[in-house]
């Protein structure tokens, strides 16, 4: 486990990398501290609660891995506190237990966007038409969800 204090300790800290490691319980709230963040993997370990919600504190967040972990989440909460991030370039929550309707706020994450990743969860509900002002993409992936209806046309249209 991550000691809870974690962020408090590290204010100058810019990268944290701790993927493909069996670390579990939650992600610290305190992390939001280390305000310096630029990159932030816990990729592939055992990570289980919600999503800490003030993870939007990073401004200078450019890339946020959370991916194949045991977190959830029902409300999506976590993108809308992402605005703040203007400078996010990667993000990926895939292979968690994230559930729920996708909100339209995705459609305002960073302009900077190029990676998105919320694969292999419980995600249902339609594709909100939003997603298309993520004009930077250059890789999206949705796979192996429950989203019904069909892909907005906003998504590659050139007014993006």
């Amino acid at each position: 486990m991550l000691p809870t204090y974690l962020g408090h300790t590290l204010p100058n800290l810019q990268e944290f990398i701790l993927q493909d490691n069996r670390l579990k319980g939650p992600i610290p709230t305190s992390l939001c501290n280390a305000s310096g963040l630029q990159i932030f993997d816990l990729n592939q370990n055992s990570f289980a609660g919600p999503v800490p919600l003030n993870l939007g504190c990073l401004a200078g967040l450019q890339g946020l891995n959370i991916g194949r972990n045991e977190l959830h989440s029902n409300d999506w909460s976590i993108l809308t506190s992402l605005i703040n991030c203007t400078v996010l370039k990667g993000l990926y929550l895939d292979g968690n237990k994230l559930s729920g309707s996708l909100p339209r706020s995705v459609g305002n994450l960073s302009t900077q966007l190029e990676h998105l990743s919320i694969g292999q969860n419980r995600i249902s509900g339609n594709i909100p038409d939003d997603i298309g002002n993520l004009a930077n993409l250059t890789f999206l992936d949705m796979k192996q969800n429950l989203f019904t209806g069909s892909i907005p046309a906003t998504i590659g249209s050139s007014k993006c």
